[in-house]
């Protein structure tokens, strides 16, 4: 009965190391295999509206030309104002380019930040996965090597019950020889004892 429990417990022991040895495995490739995630930055493709701009230099160019077409006709006098028209023209074509760099500035700020997030993100998540890889991988060892020292110890309990039955049955055979003599039966008597000239009287 002894030796049924401890066989019992080796294979226990040797199915769950084996057992956890695979899972350590998968956790081990899992961990060497990791992936970076790949997240999209939204403002990816964004791009400067220029459609604004262009309404407003096609409207300056008009009324630039109207201008200095009436300036024309009005005269000398007048064409000493041309300059005036053309230096204003001058300071909305600068404001319309100061707007579409105002635009390009805060795109590349929005990306900018937006990187900074998925960055953060992709830490976090990265850590948290290896973590739990790594957790499993070593929980997976510990696992495996119970299974062994639980082996191990049925292997132990088996020879122990196995040299107590062996024990158990060469104390019964003598203690029934040793009776045999003691009674004073002959029959008891090994051959051997006989063969050397031992008498029971």
């Amino acid at each position: 009965m002894a030796i049924a429990a401890a066989a019992v417990t080796v294979v226990g022991g040797i199915t769950q190391s084996v057992i956890a040895a695979k899972k350590a495995r998968r956790a081990e490739d899992a961990i060497k295999n990791y992936k970076r995630q790949e997240l999209k930055n939204v403002y990816d493709g964004m791009t400067v509206s220029t459609l604004s701009a262009e309404l407003q230099r096609e409207e300056l160019a008009r009324g630039t030309s109207s201008s200095v077409q009436a300036l024309r006709s009005g005269g000398i006098r007048a064409l000493g104002m041309i300059g005036d028209v053309q230096e204003k023209n001058i300071l909305s074509s600068r404001a319309i380019g100061a707007d579409l760099d105002v635009q390009r500035q805060t795109i590349d700020q929005l990306q900018a930040t937006d990187e900074a997030r998925i960055q953060g993100m992709q830490e976090t998540r990265e850590q948290e996965d290896l973590a739990g890889l790594g957790i499993e991988l070593n929980t997976q060892r510990q696992n495996t090597a119970n299974g062994i020292n639980t082996a191990l110890s049925g292997v132990g309990s088996a020879f122990g019950a196995i040299g107590a039955a062996t024990g158990a049955a060469t104390g019964a055979a003598t203690g029934a020889a040793t009776a045999g003599l003691v009674g004073g039966k002959v029959s008891a008597i090994p051959k051997g004892m006989a063969a050397l000239g031992i008498r029971i009287r």
